[in-house]
């Protein structure tokens, strides 16, 4: 019976350190499994990033086509604006006034 008693708590030693010992390496799987799945993420956040990049190198490409577009329409207003300013000066309306009024001498007299 004493033999029988000790056999089986030799058995049973026997189990809880075989226990004990595939904690550990239980612990460490888990802990490869979290660093890989993190690896994972940081790849996906990496390539998120790259691609918020692009879009935004795509979007500054498109506003400098938009500003080199709107400044090449900007170009030929500033002509015609002064164009507009000398028309509007006193002496251009007064001499454009006598020309039209000088085919008559009624309207020249006016």
């Amino acid at each position: 019976k004493l033999i029988d008693e000790k056999l089986n708590l030799q058995i049973q030693i026997n189990q809880l350190q075989n226990t004990l010992n595939t904690l550990p390496i239980k612990k460490q799987q888990l802990e490869i499994s979290n660093l890989e799945q993190d690896l994972i993420n940081k790849k996906l956040n990496a390539k998120e990033t790259n691609q918020n990049i692009l879009i935004k190198e795509l979007e500054i490409k498109k506003l400098e086509q938009e500003l080199n577009i709107n400044q090449a329409f900007s170009y030929i207003p500033k002509e015609q604006s002064a164009k507009q300013r000398i028309q509007n000066q006193l002496s251009y309306k007064l001499g454009q006034a006598m020309i039209i009024n000088s085919k008559s001498i009624l309207g020249y007299i006016r």
